[in-house]
């Protein structure tokens, strides 16, 4: 089934197995039966972390894998992206139709993080985003609003990839470059954290 668990099995293993680090994957609440903010709700109690201030834990590091960024800009046409591989403009448009509960939602930066109005004090950030993919540009949007926040951020696209690429086959090389980079950056964030 795309997008579930077992669809993200080989990227989260590798990731772990590459980097060191624990991944723990959960199943959340999906739309169209579950509406926004359904999925922020349950990611935050996954991840037992819901900042309400500036003075709340944060994470130490985020890894942003394609991110939507913002669900208000995918209803423009990305020349290149309309029939894209794995997602299309068409594709997104009715993901985000499932998800919303109403065209208000699109404005919420739960919804749509870059619309947030700081983000400034972020964690240090990788921004993986793929050349086919129409979150492409919001992603990079996005990761351009946290540099110009004074954060931490590497931006990387990776030429002629779709959205999800990392659970293509494990012998496309683009894939093998894309995964060493990214736990590349795990690895260097928990160097970071654990130094005295």
């Amino acid at each position: 089934m795309p997008g579930s668990a077992c669809t993200r099995e080989l990227p989260c293993r590798d990731l772990s197995q590459n980097s060191g680090c624990a991944v723990v994957a959960f199943d959340y609440r999906l739309a169209p039966q579950r509406k926004f903010s359904a999925v922020v709700e349950d990611s935050c109690a996954a991840t037992v972390q819901y900042p309400k201030s500036r003075a709340d834990p944060w994470p130490a590091f985020q890894l942003l894998l394609h991110p939507g960024a913002s669900l208000r800009c995918l209803t423009r046409a990305f020349p290149g992206q309309v029939n894209a591989p794995g997602l299309s403009t068409e594709d997104a448009q009715w993901c985000i139709g499932q998800y919303l509960a109403s065209e208000t939602d699109v404005l919420d930066p739960l919804a749509s993080p870059i619309l947030s109005a700081d983000l400034s004090g972020t964690p240090p950030s990788f921004v993986l985003t793929a050349e086919l993919d129409p979150l492409r540009d919001d992603g990079e949007v996005f990761a351009a609003r946290l540099i110009v926040s004074g954060n931490d951020v590497r931006v990387r696209r990776y030429l002629g990839m779709p959205h999800g690429f990392l659970s293509l086959p494990p012998v496309i090389k683009r894939r093998l470059d894309a995964l060493a980079d990214v736990c590349l950056a795990l690895r260097q964030a928990f160097e970071r954290v654990s130094r005295p």
